[in-house]
């Protein structure tokens, strides 16, 4: 009754556990004969040639995958210089009109930011006002006010 039936219940006959004060010391002495598998030696072996195997497949797609690049043979610089100038067009227009505005307007208000904050270090310091932030970007206010003149010619 203390050893394994049939059905592979430890202990029970019928499926229900025994009779009497000592189903605890039969529980114990029924796990104690469970084996555990014996480890598999090759199971390392295994999932290296596993990973072999898909190191392999990955390998050979990838030469496939380079065999079948094709090469251009044509003039780079040429196809360049001629897509400029299909676009140079809609380039030109787009940064008149929208990236030198947009860093005029920013450059705008940080100029009147910064005066304002110039104004207010002086009230607090009296009599001292430092211009080079100013100067600054007063600077590369005027440079992006004019950049569309010229910055084409360049280009």
């Amino acid at each position: 009754m203390n050893e394994k039936d049939s059905d592979g219940n430890c202990g029970r006959v019928g499926g229900r556990p025994p009779f009497g004060g000592i189903i605890v010391f039969q529980r114990l002495r029924c796990l104690s004969r469970v084996r555990l598998a014996p480890f598999d030696h090759l199971g390392k072996e295994r999932d290296t040639v596993k990973k072999k195997r898909i190191l392999a497949s990955i390998t050979a797609g990838m030469l496939a995958a380079s065999m079948l690049t094709i090469t251009a043979s044509a003039d780079v610089a040429g196809a360049v210089t001629s897509t400029w100038g299909t676009a140079r067009s809609q380039i030109q227009a787009v940064v008149n009109n929208v990236v030198f505005p947009a860093i005029d307007v920013i450059l705008a208000v940080l100029l009147f930011v910064k005066i304002a904050t110039a104004y207010i270090d002086y009230r607090k310091v009296g009599g001292r006002i430092e211009w080079g932030p100013i100067a600054l970007i007063f600077g590369g206010l005027l440079f992006s006010l004019t950049a569309p003149m010229y910055v084409w010619s360049i280009i």
